[in-house]
């Protein structure tokens, strides 16, 4: 199978680490994988390691409507050129530009979410310009993959999205060893 993985920023991160264990389980079960992101850094250095092919496609994190424009093209070339049987994009930015790419050349589509980005705690201009862009993507075909229920839920009230295409994988990481932490001074902040 062929999969396009598409994220936002490359950069350490819950969202970023989530396509970088699914980008190894992947390529280890024998799948060819693809990851795209707006900028080089640790996501596209790990996937490059396991043998995927990595893209860098500017605009992925813009709220430019030039930029997302372009990126929309962008994504739509390599969703030509590397002719995925599926597009799995990860985080609000990517999600956008990725899900209108994808139905627009009628490629399946899975968008995690992450976290919905008009939840409490985002400023309210900001809550309002998310909640309506989610809105209209909702009605894309797209499956979204909510990271607990509480987002399905919100997804479920605040977008319609029927359940038949809301999944819960709840993200996780696995165990690493704890490290000692670092001798410090007690004068420095941590």
């Amino acid at each position: 199978m062929r999969v396009l993985q598409v994220i936002s920023k490359s950069e350490h991160g819950g969202a970023q680490s989530q396509v970088e264990f699914l980008t190894a389980g992947l390529v280890e079960s024998g799948n060819e994988v693809a990851v795209a992101s707006s900028t080089e850094g640790p996501v596209l250095v790990d996937a490059r390691r396991r043998g995927a092919e990595v893209h860098v496609i500017s605009g992925l994190a813009s709220s430019s409507p030039l930029q997302i424009a372009r990126a929309i093209r962008s994504i739509r070339s390599l969703i030509r050129l590397e002719r995925p049987d599926i597009v799995h994009c990860h985080s609000s930015h990517a999600g956008l530009v990725t899900r209108l790419a994808a139905a627009s050349l009628r490629t399946p589509c899975v968008f995690t979410a992450h976290g919905l980005p008009f939840k409490r705690g985002v400023p309210a201009a900001r809550r309002t310009v998310a909640w309506l862009a989610e809105l209209l993507l909702a009605r894309l075909p797209a499956t979204v993959v909510c990271i607990n229920e509480y987002e399905r839920s919100l997804a479920r009230r605040w977008l319609r999205i029927p359940a038949r295409r809301l999944r819960v994988i709840p993200t996780s990481v696995p165990d690493r060893p704890l490290l000692p932490a670092p001798r410090r001074r007690e004068d420095t902040p941590v």
